[in-house]
């Protein structure tokens, strides 16, 4: 027995990360092949509905935990001291390049009329929101019982008692246990993503026996919108911004988009780190020690290309629900999507487990998540080139403002 338990927590621990996204997109192609060939099937909807709700109830067990521990965690680490050493022009730039991409997201998928896309068969229990004043709102996010908070899943509560204790905290001890809950939690999340493959097949196949040019409509238009994102952005967000920090744009903007397209096949932004600084000092003249901060500092901390993604699923997931959102709710949706990516763990698409933190704060069923899983393998490699650029552009900006005084005064 004793043998049989390490097998199975080594096999755990080599579980193969990447393949879980490419499995999701088979699953979406079975899915599809098996509707047009076989059509609707009503008596497997009772086993669909089932195992696709097994794996919903996996994804909401991990939520809140892994909300909780990561944010905290965070917070802890980079702490008060850290957090002075970020210049205000960082933070300000880092918040509104995010909110920028988050905008243009959520505005271009709001103007395009998205294709039929019928749930009926999924019953989700969908919460009106009303809209709080703004004293309302603040009030709303203490959380008077943090228990209650916890286990009722309002996450404006939730992080707001990680920030708390993310500050107050200064023992290393305790920021060590709560890194190893985070370390936990990402790892049953991974485990609950291997079941993904299964679930978005069971709750997908009867979607799309009933419409198909729907489905396939649906994706196509995510996919293009993304692709008209993330080019716009670089055009009118990256190209300026290199303009105004006194940095060549064509020059630069030549030097860094082959290898953020090659990090972003490579497997991202941290996976293809040293090549990035080896390029960025070799054929740059940013200081070497503003490169050396800033590349890994933004490669944790931001990620414009998913702020564009998670506008787009955002409206797409309103709109299969039939949720109108208030000017409220998507402001609230804007500001949580900077702090879930800023703090977005190692989990097997991590974008997706962001988009199930924000939602569950707007009254978003997490549901949505299943009809989105298929298509993120393809989104993930397009946002993440606009991820890998974002913290290049940072960083040049910063050359602009920082002193090797400055940055001498490492975190």
């Amino acid at each position: 027995m004793g043998y049989l338990s390490e097998s199975v927590v080594e096999r755990v621990k080599n579980l193969t990360v990447p393949s879980i996204p490419r499995q999701l997109l088979l699953a979406v192609i079975l899915a599809i092949i098996g509707a047009v060939l076989f059509g609707p099937q009503p008596s497997l909807d009772y086993t669909f509905q089932q195992v696709g709700n097994i794996f919903l109830d996996l994804l909401k067990m991990i939520v809140v935990p892994i909300a909780f521990f990561s944010i905290t965690s965070s917070i802890m680490h980079l702490g008060t001291e850290r957090l002075r050493h970020l210049s205000a022009r960082f933070l300000l730039l880092m918040v509104g390049m995010s909110l920028v991409g988050f905008s243009m997201g959520f505005v271009f998928m709001s103007a395009v009329p998205i294709a039929p896309f019928s749930v009926s068969h999924i019953t989700v229990d969908v919460k009106s929101i009303s809209a709080p004043t703004v004293l309302e709102f603040i009030r709303g996010c203490i959380p008077v019982n943090p228990f209650q908070a916890l286990a009722s899943g309002n996450m404006l509560q939730i992080i707001t008692l990680s920030l708390f204790i993310g500050l107050a905290a200064k023992n290393s001890s305790v920021a060590s246990g709560f890194s190893a809950a985070q370390s936990i939690c990402i790892r049953v999340a991974n485990l609950v993503m291997y079941t993904a493959p299964f679930g978005v097949f069971c709750l997908l196949y009867p979607v799309v026996a009933n419409n198909l040019a729907g489905i396939v409509m649906a994706y196509l238009q995510m996919t293009l919108v993304l692709i008209a994102g993330v080019l716009l952005y670089m055009l009118l967000v990256c190209l300026p911004l290199l303009y105004v920090c006194k940095q060549a744009p064509v020059r630069y903007f030549r030097t860094i988009i082959l290898q953020d397209v090659i990090g972003a096949i490579a497997g991202g932004s941290m996976t293809y780190l040293a090549p990035r600084i080896a390029n960025l000092k070799e054929n740059t003249v940013l200081d070497h020690d503003v490169i050396d901060f800033f590349v890994p500092l933004t490669a944790v901390l931001t990620r414009m290309g998913s702020t564009i993604c998670v506008g787009i699923y955002t409206v797409f997931a309103a709109s299969i629900f039939n949720i109108s959102l208030s000017w409220e709710q998507i402001v609230i949706c804007a500001f949580l999507t900077i702090i879930a990516l800023m703090c977005a763990p190692g989990i097997i698409g991590g974008t997706l487990m962001d988009c199930a933190i924000i939602w569950a704060a707007i009254g978003i069923p997490i549901e949505a998540i299943a009809y989105i899983a298929g298509i993120d393998y393809i989104m993930d490699v397009l946002r993440t080139i606009l991820n890998i650029q974002g913290g290049e552009i940072i960083t040049a900006c910063m050359n602009r403002f920082s002193t090797t005084t400055v940055l001498k005064e490492r975190m």
